[in-house]
């Protein structure tokens, strides 16, 4: 009749009181299944620290001080250091914008000169051709010749 009772006190036992503590050890993976020693022993060794005496305190407590004010400034001179940078960028950007703008204004002044003529284009042509020898003579003038060299001199068949 022992057996009768074990199964019904088997019955009387509700499942979620058996999963809780089933919970609480699943496993991760790579992990060994845990043994009831290891159970018992969960809580590792830990070594006492020795307690700081005030003067390292006050120490440590300085030195934490002059790193905060240290970083402070090197955020502020950062942040100047950038507002600079940021402003010689605008400046330029201006400076080349303007540049922009007078070559627009220069090109649709030579448009409207040039729309106002009626040189024929033989005229245009000597002016060219005069423009094009000029820049020819002053490219030469500045180009130094180059060396020669003795295959120069020489054909080879």
């Amino acid at each position: 009749m022992t057996d009768l009772q074990d199964l019904q006190d088997l019955e009387d036992i509700k499942v979620e009181n058996i999963e809780k503590p089933l919970q609480k050890m699943k496993i991760k993976k790579g992990e060994k299944p845990m043994t009831e020693d290891a159970v018992v022993n969960e809580e590792p060794d830990k070594k006492q620290k020795k307690p700081r005496s005030d003067k390292q305190l006050e120490v440590f407590n300085k030195a934490r001080e002059k790193m905060l004010l240290n970083l402070k400034e090197r955020k502020e001179k950062k942040a100047l250091e950038d507002a600079e940078r940021k402003k010689e960028i605008e400046e330029k950007i201006v400076k080349k914008a303007v540049a922009i703008k007078k070559k627009e204004i220069k090109a649709k002044a030579i448009l409207e000169t040039i729309s106002d003529d009626d040189t024929t284009i033989e005229e245009v042509k000597k002016i060219a051709s005069k423009i094009a020898v000029s820049k020819a003579t002053v490219g030469k003038a500045l180009e130094p010749d180059p060396p020669k060299n003795i295959f120069q001199k020489y054909k080879f068949i």
